[in-house]
C-alpha cells in the first residue's frame, strides 16, 4: 500500500512566494529608509545629542518590534496547525494547504508532529516575549545613559606642560 499524499495547493504556492517577495522588498526598501534615516540622525547628533539619542532609539525600537512580531506570528501559526493535528490524528491536519506534496502521517507519527510543533510552537512565542521584555529594558536603559549629560574634559595634548 502506497503512502498517502497531500497534494500541494499550486495557487497557495503562487500566493506565498509572492508574499514573501513582497516582504523582501519591502525590508529592503525599510532598509534604505533606515540609512537615509541615521545619516539624518547622525547630522541631528552633531548639534543635539540628547534629542538624536532618542529618536535612535525608537528608531531601533521599531525594527526591534518588527522582527520580533515575525517570531510571535511563527510561533502562533505553528501551534495553531500542531493543536488542530493532534485533534484530528493526521499531519498534516485536515484543510492544511500545502506548498509541496506532503506525506501523510497518521496516529503516533502525527500526535508526535503534533507534540513537537506544540513544543518549538511554545519555546518560539516564549522567547520572543523575553526578547521584547529584555530589549526594552535594553533600550530603556540606554535611553537614560544616553540623555545623561557628559562632563567635556580636554585632550591631554591641550594640558601640556610648556603651553601657552
Amino acid at each position: 500500500m502506497s503512502p498517502e499524499i497531500q497534494q500541494a495547493d499550486a495557487r497557495f504556492r503562487t500566493r506565498f512566494l509572492l508574499a514573501m517577495t513582497v516582504v523582501a522588498v519591502v525590508a529592503a526598501a525599510g532598509l534604505v529608509m533606515l540609512d537615509d534615516y541615521l545619516t539624518e540622525l547622525q547630522t541631528l547628533a552633531e548639534r543635539a545629542q540628547p534629542i538624536a539619542a532618542e529618536k535612535t532609539l525608537k528608531a531601533a525600537r521599531v525594527v526591534f518590534a518588527l522582527l520580533t512580531a515575525g517570531g510571535a506570528v511563527l510561533g502562533l501559526y505553528l501551534g495553531r496547525v500542531s493543536w488542530r493535528a493532534l485533534r484530528s490524528g493526521r499531519f498534516p491536519p485536515p484543510g492544511t494547504r500545502v506548498l509541496s506534496d506532503t506525506v501523510v502521517r497518521r496516529g503516533a507519527a502525527a500526535r508526535l508532529y503534533g507534540r513537537a510543533g506544540l513544543a518549538f510552537a511554545v519555546i518560539t512565542v516564549l522567547l520572543t516575549a523575553l526578547i521584547v521584555v529584555q530589549g526594552d529594558r535594553l533600550f530603556r536603559r540606554l535611553l537614560d545613559t544616553s540623555l545623561k549629560p557628559t562632563p567635556y574634559t580636554p585632550p591631554a595634548e591641550l594640558d601640556a606642560p610648556g603651553r601657552r
